[in-house]
C-alpha cells in the first residue's frame, strides 16, 4: 500500500496547527490527555473520507456525541469558529499527495411570519451546510452535509463519482462489540479463523476454537459446551476486536484510539506481536494511541527480543499542543525507545 508518509493538520477540533512528519508502518502516538492525539488520529480517517458523505457524523458518534443540528457543525473547526478552513494535507510515500479542506455555508431557503403577537416579524429559514472537498493527486471530489432549519432534516451529497484512495478502519476506544461479528464471520469465509484463534490462545491456552451461533461469538474452552467470548474477559474479547479489526482493514489503514484499553499487562506483547506479524502480512498502515507504560515496555521487549526484523517499521510519536493551540510532534525510532521509556513522563 501507498503509506501516508506525513500529514498537516489546520483548525480541525483543538489543533489550530500540527505537523507529523516520517510517519511508519505502525505509528504509536503518546501525549497528555486533550494534546490532541485522537484528533490527529480523526484527522487520517477524514482525510480518506471521500466515499462517506456521512463520515463525520461517524466521527462524532465515535467520541460518544450523536447530537446533530447546525450548531454542530461547528465542533469541527478551531476554536468552534465556523470562519476557520479546516485543512488537513497528506503526503504519501511515493510523493502524491491527498488533501481535504472543509468549509461551512448558509443559505436562506424561505422566510415566514412568526406569530402577530410579534408585531409581524419574520423568521428566516436557512440550509446550514458542512462543506468537504477531497483532492486526491490530480482528481477532486466534493460532498457535503445539508441541515435543513425547515423541517429539522439532514442530508448527506455524495461525490459524483467513487474515490480511489485507501480503505480505512477505525476502532474508537468505546466499541459496540456485536459490530465486529460480522466482521469475523468474514475471517471464517475466508478459511483464515486459525489466525484468530491463534491470537486468543497465546493469552488464554484453553481456548480451542472460536466461532458464532445467532448473535454471540463462542469458544471452545474443552468443555462440554461452548462459553461466550463475553465471559473470558475484557482482555480476551479486545484482542478478538484487534484482530478482526486488522483482518478487515487489509490493504488499508487501520486506526485504533487506545489500543491497550481492558487488557492486562501480559497480554500485551500478544497485541503488539499480532498488530506487527498481520500489519506485515496484509499490507496494513496502523496509527494508534496509547496511555501505557507497560504496553510500550511489552513493544520494546518483542523488537528487541523476539522480531528484530519489525524494528524499523515501528515509529512512535510524543505530542505536546502549546497555549496557541499548535501542536508540535516528536518521533522516536526503535533505537530511542529506551531513552524514551526512561523518561516516563513524556508517556502519561
Amino acid at each position: 500500500m501507498n503509506n501516508i508518509k506525513d500529514i498537516t493538520i489546520r483548525n480541525y477540533r483543538g489543533i489550530r496547527y500540527a505537523e507529523v512528519n516520517g510517519m511508519a508502518r505502525v505509528n504509536v502516538f503518546l501525549g497528555n490527555n486533550n494534546c490532541g492525539k485522537s484528533s490527529v488520529l480523526e484527522s487520517v480517517l477524514m482525510l480518506l473520507g471521500a466515499n462517506s458523505p456521512a463520515l463525520p457524523l461517524a466521527v462524532n458518534v465515535n467520541r460518544n456525541y450523536s447530537t446533530v443540528d447546525k450548531n454542530d457543525f461547528a465542533l469541527f473547526f478551531h476554536n468552534c469558529d465556523v470562519a476557520n478552513v479546516v485543512n488537513i494535507e497528506a503526503c504519501l510515500a511515493d510523493n502524491t499527495s491527498m488533501r481535504l479542506d472543509m468549509t461551512y455555508s448558509e443559505s436562506t431557503i424561505d422566510e415566514i411570519p412568526v406569530s402577530d403577537m410579534q408585531n409581524g416579524m419574520i423568521e428566516t429559514l436557512k440550509r446550514y451546510t458542512l462543506n468537504q472537498k477531497y483532492t486526491y493527486g490530480a482528481k477532486e471530489y466534493r460532498t457535503a452535509l445539508v441541515y435543513n432549519a425547515k423541517d429539522s432534516k439532514l442530508s448527506f451529497v455524495p461525490a459524483e463519482e467513487n474515490a480511489n484512495c485507501p480503505s480505512v478502519f477505525y476502532m474508537a476506544p468505546r466499541y459496540n462489540f456485536n459490530d465486529y461479528i460480522s466482521h469475523f464471520n468474514q475471517i471464517v469465509t475466508d478459511k483464515e479463523k486459525a489466525k484468530v484463534v491463534e491470537v486468543l490462545n497465546s493469552i488464554e491456552p484453553r481456548i480451542k476454537d472460536v466461532t458464532v451461533i445467532g448473535h454471540n461469538v463462542m469458544v471452545d474452552t474443552g468443555l462440554d459446551k461452548l462459553i461466550p467470548i463475553n465471559l473470558m474477559g475484557d482482555g480476551t474479547r479486545k484482542l478478538f476486536t484487534i484482530v478482526t479489526a486488522l483482518y478487515n482493514a487489509k490493504n488499508g489503514i487501520l486506526i485504533i484510539d487506545e489500543v491497550d484499553n481492558g487488557l492486562y499487562y501480559k497480554s500485551m506483547k500478544s497485541l503488539w506481536k499480532s498488530i506487527l506479524k498481520m500489519s506485515q502480512e496484509y499490507d496494513i498502515q496502523v496509527f494508534l494511541s496509547t496511555h501505557s507504560v507497560d504496553s510500550l515496555n511489552a513493544l520494546n521487549s518483542l523488537l528487541e527480543d523476539e522480531m528484530p526484523e519489525s524494528q524499523s517499521d515501528v515509529k512512535i510519536f510524543t505530542l505536546r499542543k502549546n497555549m496557541q493551540d499548535e501542536l508540535k510532534s516528536y518521533d522516536y525510532q526503535f533505537e530511542k525507545f529506551n531513552y524514551l521509556l526512561d523518561r516516563e513522563e513524556e508517556i502519561r
